[in-house]
């Protein structure tokens, strides 16, 4: 996959495609909702890096900038996911 954002309006039309359509998986899984809210928080924590990064750089955003907008979020999901199961296997929740 090859990644070419030049703008944050690109990098967000991507990663906002991103978004709606693994929230969508998720909310459809029959898991009573625990990967949906394991997509919801990496969600929220992805939007916060975001607006960090644009308050920041508003008008000059580096190429890492925009790779991280336009594909940071499937690697957050899935870190957020091991974490998640790894820390309530260890607290006996699971």
């Amino acid at each position: 996959m090859r990644f070419r954002a030049n703008t944050y309006r690109q990098a967000l039309g991507s990663t906002g495609a991103q978004h709606i359509i693994i929230l969508l998986l998720a909310a459809l899984l029959p898991d009573s909702g625990t990967l949906f809210e394991v997509c919801a928080f990496a969600a929220l924590a992805f939007w916060v890096g975001v607006g960090f990064i644009w308050l920041r750089r508003r008008l000059e955003p580096t190429s890492t900038d925009l790779l991280f907008i336009e594909a940071g979020f499937v690697p957050l999901y899935v870190l957020a996911c091991l974490l998640s199961f790894w820390i309530w296997h260890k607290r006996g929740v699971l």
